[in-house]
């Protein structure tokens, strides 16, 4: 009875190497070969998009041809006034132009640093803004023709009784 475990043992304990072998060689060859190739890094670059596209954002920036439009993704109601900082490169990129589609609105446009804009929406009246809506367009011009950066710094907006809300805004833009 004796040698029937110890065979089973010897067995067994093959067996299991065996497998742990095959398991460590087949993590190695992902490791290398698939992970370490250009088709990885694209599935995984999509992956971090997609993932970083189907965040909602209060605010976001959208680019058309030099003109880039501030618009909201959340409904927000009774603004009294909006204030959004932006922080830019200003060697390679200038801020020519600022416009909203909102009505009676009053637009201060602050540099407050060299590499920082402020910029204040007053409002004649309470508003409500709808999801979508475009608040901002900014005209812009690039010195040298290489990828920059536009970033929300901070934005919030101010209701009927002067309560801030802060608005998450979209990280990073790139142009």
């Amino acid at each position: 009875m004796k040698d029937i475990f110890e065979k089973y043992k010897k067995v067994n304990f093959f067996r299991n190497l065996w497998i742990v072998t095959a398991s460590l060689v087949i993590a190695l060859w992902i490791n290398f070969f698939v992970l370490d190739s250009n088709i990885w890094k694209s599935l995984t670059a999509n992956i971090i998009w997609t993932s970083w596209k189907i965040k909602n954002w209060d605010i976001y920036l959208i680019n058309n041809n030099w003109n880039i439009w501030l618009k909201t993704n959340k409904d927000m109601r009774n603004i009294k006034s909006f204030s959004l900082s932006f922080y830019y490169n200003p060697e390679n990129v200038n801020l020519l132009n600022i416009n909203s589609s909102l009505s009676q609105t009053s637009i201060t446009n602050i540099e407050n640093e060299e590499w920082l804009n402020t910029i204040l929406i007053n409002f004649d009246d309470y508003i409500t803004i709808e999801k979508n809506t475009e608040i901002l367009k900014l005209k812009i011009s690039k010195k040298e023709n290489k990828t920059e950066f536009l970033n929300i710094w901070n934005a919030n907006f101010k209701d009927m009784n002067w309560k801030v809300y802060l608005l998450s805004p979209e990280s990073d833009f790139l142009f």
